[in-house]
């Protein structure tokens, strides 16, 4: 962002004092930490592949959901880096880069969230370690998941193009998106999802769609 306005002023055209910033996977821990540090030039945020907010109870998740760590991880845990999940060490880390730890500096910023449903480094419920506190944080924030797609979202480059476009177009212009707040919870048995959409706060919706699944196969594409 510095450079951009440096080179602005360099050309003499206008310089932009707000941004809306977007990157995948390490970028995208990028945008979450560059919206964390500044939150005034940084309006808007979409992180693409990348939602390990709170990662050591993401961690723990993932190696118990996996029964062992996903063949992504392979250069860590051979480097037995992953054995590090619960040291001390790790937790002070944490509380520097990982943006589970700056939610409320998001909260004037417009978060909107890219996953793929396929994703071999990610856990399709990973935002189960999170979500609700980033919702209270932020008063609401926005969430894709890409189907059919692994980590690299190879072939939805057209379909990200758009999704992006349309959120940025909205900042842009100053248009509400549809206000949609959704809360998960569950216990051994039974889960459900709550989802109140608010009609008075940008277009209405013309139709809405549900899907729930009757097995527990894993169906990725990439394991």
């Amino acid at each position: 962002m510095d450079v951009v306005q440096q080179f602005a002023t360099q050309l003499g055209i206008p310089v932009p004092e707000t941004f809306v910033i977007s990157g995948a996977s390490k970028r995208g821990w990028t945008t979450w930490t560059t919206a964390a540090v500044d939150n005034v030039r940084v309006i808007g945020a979409i992180p693409i592949v990348m939602d390990m907010a709170d990662f050591q109870k993401s961690l723990h998740h993932h190696f118990r959901s996996l029964n062992g760590w996903t063949f992504a991880f392979k250069d860590y845990f051979e480097l037995n880096i992953t054995s590090y999940v619960d040291n001390p060490n790790l937790l002070k880390m944490s509380q520097i880069i990982d943006p589970y730890y700056y939610f409320d500096r998001y909260a004037k910023v417009k978060i909107l969230q890219i996953q793929s449903s396929g994703d071999e480094f990610f856990l399709l419920d990973n935002e189960d370690t999170f979500w609700q506190e980033l919702q209270l944080a932020t008063g609401g924030t926005y969430l894709r998941r890409l189907p059919n797609a692994d980590h690299s979202c190879a072939g939805h480059e057209i379909s990200l193009f758009w999704t992006m476009r349309s959120f940025y177009l909205s900042i842009y212009e100053n248009k509400p998106l549809p206000s949609l707040r959704w809360m998960k919870t569950s216990n051994n048995t039974h889960g459900y999802i709550r989802a109140i959409v608010d009609f008075s706060v940008g277009p209405r919706p013309m139709s809405a769609y549900g899907y729930h699944a009757r097995t527990l196969n894993d169906q990725r594409f990439v394991k």
